[in-house]
């Protein structure tokens, strides 16, 4: 990450941050006087005119980039899937998209099971997969496969762009979202699973879907927060409110509520939990 400003030569970077006030760089500087600003260049940053937040009308980009087939693709909260140059992670062109527009709704997040690009809207999923298209995006919409399910984007999304909560997660070839009904007409929040493109099972019930809900209305944080092993058994955390769910994928319908309301991350088989109040313990 190079570094610009008055007296500044071309190509320094920070070699060490001394301390809160002061830095070393790897090439020394001419500039005597106090206060001199720095101008950083972005890592990885894609400056291509064509990728969806350059626009001259920006679109943002909601959920993660994916990669299928040499191409990578990423949706905005508009609904429109944008895929990059072959091969290239750089190169856009500014008509290589495709709109999820089955139903009237926004795109919430991205995945890609058995290579088939899923858009999930917070109505509807949309299934795309490589069609091998000359013109605009080779990749094509199958109408046939949409799912009047949506997933749950409302609370959860001020957290999920900054990839602490997620309204899906993928475990062990398995995506699970949080599912929204609104556009069925029962407007419920519930656990759902899907294990091939174009499917998709509820398998939440009872206090967790009630748990969902009274917090979907409360306008309170939802969303998936990791995956853990506990016991030889592994869970997929759910962030509801201020409590945490855990789900486990082996067996399928058998929920446990956990007393632990913070963070949870694996390291060499260990899962450490972090409790309310900042004390983090291990299983």
């Amino acid at each position: 990450q190079t570094l610009s400003g008055t007296g500044i030569a071309a190509n320094t970077r920070i070699a060490t941050i001394t301390s809160s006030t002061a830095i070393t760089t790897t090439i020394a500087t001419t500039a005597t006087n106090a206060g001199v600003t720095f101008t950083r260049s972005a890592i990885a940053k894609i400056i291509d005119v064509d990728f969806p937040p350059n626009l001259s009308t920006p679109r943002g980009v909601v959920g993660n980039m994916i990669h299928a087939d040499g191409y990578a693709l990423v949706v905005t909260s508009g609904g429109y899937l944008y895929v990059s140059d072959l091969n290239s992670l750089t190169a856009w062109s500014a008509t290589s998209f495709v709109s999820a527009d089955a139903k009237p709704d926004s795109a919430v997040a991205l995945g890609l099971l058995n290579n088939t690009v899923i858009v999930f809207g917070d109505n509807s999923i949309e299934f795309f997969q490589n069609a091998g298209l000359s013109t605009g995006a080779p990749f094509q919409k199958i109408p046939a496969m949409t799912i009047d399910i949506g997933a749950y984007g409302g609370a959860t999304s001020g957290l999920f762009y900054d990839h602490t909560l997620s309204p899906t997660i993928m475990v062990d070839g398995i995506i699970y979202f949080i599912g929204n009904t609104t556009f069925q007409g029962s407007g419920e929040l519930g656990v759902h699973k899907m294990q091939r493109p174009g499917t998709a099972t509820k398998i939440s019930y009872g206090a967790i879907d009630k748990a969902l809900n009274e917090a979907g209305r409360n306008g309170s944080t939802i969303g998936f927060s990791g995956t853990g092993v506990m016991n030889g058994q592994k869970y997929i955390g759910i962030t509801i409110a201020s409590l945490r769910w855990f789900l486990y994928p082996a067996s399928g319908l058998f929920w446990r509520q956990s007393l632990f309301t913070g963070g949870m991350a694996g390291d060499r088989g260990t899962t450490y939990f972090v409790q309310s109040g900042s004390a983090v313990l291990r299983t």
